[in-house]
């Protein structure tokens, strides 16, 4: 069985949908389940470490573009897939437009990454759309829910974002209510918060920083306005670092000496339905989220009225900032420590979840 991945970014950028292909096809050797497994990606690279994941990885500068691509179709008469997987609406789109006609008996698995906000027109194209495919997968359990009730369609599965099986180990560090570390790593979108952070840092003064720590680690549209905003209210001064993308050791020694990390999203049909790989991390690294209350953070860090984060008010901008003021006590940072270790317990790992695809492809080529 052949499958193809359309659309998702590849190296050199280590976002979220990135990272959670990479885990995927990482986790379990496919091969062996019959599966070869090929990459369609937008992002041109001369790092190839990770390619050997994938029987090929063709790098189409422009494959995420509205339109018939001839490069595209030559690679799908070469590679003859069973079943393609689109990672956006514009691949899906162009997939049924410009290429279904001419390979019927391929599958259609569509990765829903998340939901947008937008008027009839568009929610009437994506229901058209989702309904044309084999198969929908939710990173999330509000996500099928909210294509069930906005789209009517029940043909969805979830699957997770994994965990890893064994946690991180680190040298031991003793929280200190009075001096401590904050890390926000992750692109720099405005829909992730980071301006929310940002405000908050200056807001609390430079002697708040003097004693306490905050990390920024990763890039986006956000990146350079928030770096020059932060230097010049720091001026090199107190313990503040905005840094750009960083290499996957370099960050494992930033989380090693943070205590808490960021999660300030606002509240939008995108953050209330997406679980994102911030809830992994912290899983991973046993370092609590300091986190809006959106649903899609809430899912998986709240069991039983318990709180695996500490959640601040998804409408209230300056809750970041009473956060930094008013942080929680040792006791309090040791329970959330202990519902994250309980947290672990209940997701899959990135086994798992790779496991619920290769049944979906098996299920589907099997029709």
């Amino acid at each position: 069985m052949k499958v193809m991945h359309i659309g998702c970014p590849y190296l050199p950028y280590k976002g979220g949908s990135t990272a959670r292909l990479l885990n995927l096809v990482s986790s379990l050797d496919f091969k062996t389940e019959g599966i070869s497994q090929y990459l369609v990606t937008p992002t041109l690279s001369n790092d190839k470490s990770d390619d050997k994941y994938f029987e090929s990885v063709y790098r189409v500068e422009n494959i995420n573009a509205l339109g018939f691509n001839r490069r595209f179709y030559n690679i799908l008469r070469e590679v003859d897939p069973d079943v393609i997987v689109t990672h956006n609406s514009k691949c899906l789109l162009n997939w049924l437009f410009f290429y279904r006609f001419k390979f019927k008996c391929v599958k259609v698995v569509n990765e829903l990454h998340s939901f947008r906000e937008g008027g009839l027109l568009k929610l009437y194209i994506n229901k058209v759309l989702y309904r044309l495919c084999d198969k929908l997968v939710c990173l999330s359990k509000s996500s099928k829910n909210y294509l069930s009730e906005n789209y009517n369609i029940k043909n969805s599965v979830v699957v997770y974002n994994g965990i890893e099986s064994v946690q991180k180990v680190f040298p031991s560090k003793i929280y200190d209510p009075k001096s401590i570390t904050y890390a926000y790593v992750g692109s720099f979108h405005n829909w992730q918060g980071v301006n929310i952070i940002a405000d908050s840092v200056i807001a609390t003064g430079k002697d708040f920083w003097r004693k306490n720590s905050i990390y920024l680690v990763g890039n986006g549209p956000e990146y350079e306005s928030i770096k020059a905003k932060l230097d010049n209210f720091s001026g090199g001064e107190v313990n503040i670092y905005t840094l750009g993308w960083q290499s996957k050791e370099k960050i494992d020694e930033i989380v090693s000496k943070t205590d808490l990390l960021l999660a300030t999203r606002p509240s939008s049909t995108a953050t209330e339905t997406v679980v994102p790989l911030k809830v992994v991390d912290s899983i991973d690294y046993l370092k609590p989220l300091v986190a809006t209350n959106v649903g899609g953070l809430e899912e998986l860090l709240v069991n039983s009225g318990k709180c695996a984060a500490f959640f601040i008010d998804k409408f209230n901008n300056e809750s970041l900032l009473s956060f930094f003021k008013s942080p929680p006590t040792l006791q309090e940072y040791n329970k959330a420590k202990e519902q994250l270790s309980v947290a672990a317990l209940n997701l899959p790992t990135w086994s798992d979840s790779a496991k619920v695809y290769i049944s979906i492809y098996k299920s589907l080529v099997s029709k």
